[in-house]
C-alpha cells in the first residue's frame, strides 16, 4: 500500500490530504501537526485581524471526524525531527516511518532583524500567525508612526490598512521593488504607486541596520 506523509496541517496540508481522497487515492495518508489542534482553516487576512468588528477568533478548525471519515491518520502534537530522502523515511521522536511521497506544508518563517537589541525592545513585532497581528492591532491608531520591514503582499496589506487608519507609514524593502518575488514588474510598480498615492512612504533597496530606543523602539537606522 502506498503511503503519503504530509507535514503541517494548515490550509495547504489539509487541502492536500483532502484532495488526495477526493481524487481516489486509497493508500495510507499520515498528517503531522506539531500543535495540539488543527490550525484555523478559515481564510483570514491582515485586514480581518485589524478590523475591530471582525471575529477572527471564530475558528473554522476541522473536526477529528473529518479525518477519521477519510481514513487520514492525524498525528497532533508530533514533530517530524528528520527526513531521509534517500531512504524515504521521516523520524518523529523514537519512531521512524517509511513513505512513498512526502509533502512539506509547514508554511513560511519570517526573517528576524539581524540586530540583537531588536529582541529586547517593546514595540517590535514579528508577523507569522494571526495572534501576532492581534498583539499590535491596539496601536493602530491615528497619528502613530509604523515602520514595516518587508514589502511583500502581507507588508503591503498592513501598510494599506495603517494608512487608511491615519497612521504615518514607512515601508522598507531590501529588494529593488516591492513584492518582487510574487508579481511582475508592472504589477509591482502599480502597487508601489498606489500605496504612495495613499501616503505610504516606500523605501526600496534599504535594510534596517540599527534600532533606536531604550525600553521601547523610537526609530531605526537604514542602510543600502
Amino acid at each position: 500500500m502506498r503511503h503519503i506523509i504530509t507535514v503541517g496541517a494548515g490550509q495547504a496540508g489539509v487541502r492536500v490530504v483532502t484532495k488526495l481522497r477526493e481524487s481516489g487515492f486509497d493508500g495510507r495518508i499520515t498528517l503531522f501537526e506539531k500543535d495540539l489542534n488543527v490550525p484555523n482553516q478559515k481564510k483570514i487576512t491582515a485586514a480581518d485581524c485589524l478590523d475591530e468588528d471582525s471575529d477572527s477568533a471564530n475558528s473554522d478548525a476541522v473536526s477529528d471526524e473529518f479525518f477519521t471519515d477519510r481514513q487520514i491518520d492525524l498525528r497532533l502534537g508530533e514533530c517530524v525531527d528528520a527526513v531521509d530522502p534517500l531512504a524515504k523515511t521521516v523520524s518523529t521522536g523514537s519512531q521512524k516511518l517509511n513513505y512513498d511521497e512526502l509533502v512539506l506544508a509547514t508554511g513560511a518563517r519570517p526573517v528576524p532583524l539581524p540586530i540583537q537589541s531588536s529582541n529586547e525592545l517593546e514595540g517590535i513585532y514579528t508577523v507569522k500567525e494571526l495572534g501576532d497581528i492581534e498583539r499590535f492591532s491596539a496601536r493602530f491608531v491615528r497619528g502613530n508612526h509604523v515602520t514595516i520591514v518587508g514589502g511583500g503582499l502581507l507588508g503591503l496589506e498592513i501598510a494599506a490598512i495603517a494608512a487608511q487608519r491615519g497612521l504615518r507609514v514607512t515601508l522598507v524593502e531590501q529588494a529593488e521593488r516591492v513584492a518582487h518575488n510574487v508579481v511582475t514588474t508592472e504589477i509591482s510598480s502599480y502597487l508601489r504607486d498606489l500605496h504612495i498615492r495613499h501616503h505610504v512612504e516606500i523605501m526600496e533597496e534599504l535594510s534596517v541596520s540599527q534600532v533606536i530606543g531604550k525600553n521601547r523602539i523610537i526609530g531605526t537606522t537604514l542602510r543600502a
